[in-house]
Formats: structure tokens, sequence, C-alpha cells
């Protein structure tokens, strides 16, 4: 099952006055109470830094996903970033996964057929167990 949640996502893991953010509520709708342990996907496209993208609305969300769940980021590279740029932006977004708690060996980066000359995408799988 699949919600969109028309809300910016650093707002969408708030709690509200009944005590429960939109993620929460959203989860509890669809599957239950037993929710947190079935969220196994997150997706970003989101149009901002590649850093801002995942520090500010990435890590926080990845809290909610389940052990083995996948995280798909796109990352938006900004105009003439060259080689180096790349490999500079993507490593920093890799650094902060692994600050985050994935694994780095668990985390890919590809330049896909449907990516821009300006675009990557990054795809991380949350370590089965949580340290």
């Amino acid at each position: 099952n699949i919600r969109h949640l028309r809300a910016k996502a650093e707002n969408s893991v708030i709690a509200d006055i009944e005590g429960r953010s939109q993620v929460e509520k959203a989860g509890l709708q669809l599957m239950g109470h037993g929710w947190r342990s079935s969220l196994r996907l997150i997706v970003c496209d989101a149009n901002l830094d590649v850093r801002d993208s995942v520090r500010d609305l990435v890590l926080p969300l990845c809290g909610q996903l389940a052990p083995g769940g996948l995280l798909i980021v796109t990352l938006k590279l900004g105009r003439r970033v060259g080689h180096d740029g790349v490999l500079r932006k993507v490593g920093a977004v890799m650094d902060l996964l692994v600050g985050g708690g994935f694994p780095r060996s668990d985390i890919r980066c590809a330049w896909l057929f449907s990516n821009s000359k300006n675009e990557r995408t990054v795809i991380a799988r949350k370590p089965k167990t949580d340290k």
C-alpha cells in the first residue's frame, strides 16, 4: 500500500496535538498497529541540494523504515558540477547515510537511463537489525 502525504517531509514526522505524526497516522490507517515493521520503502525526488535532501528530509524518516527496507533518493546535482563535483556530492551523501546507520556496503549510486546528466540515483538498504 502507498500513501502520499501532502506535507513537507520534515513536518510529516512531527507529532500533532493528539501526539501522532502524519506518518504514524497514515501507517496506522494502511497497516494497523504493526505498521513500523512493514514500512519497507522510502523514495525521495526532492529538488534540493543533495546534502540538504538527505540530512533534512530523508534521514529523519529513515527511523521509521523497517529493518531491511529500501531507500531510493534521486540526487539533483545542479548544473556544471563536473566529474569531481559529482564525486564530491555523492561522497557527501554516502557519508550522511553511513552516519544515519546505513552500512556503506549496502549503498549504491547509479546513473540510470531515466536520470538527466545532472542526476544520480542512490539506493540503500537499512540493516536487517538495528544497532
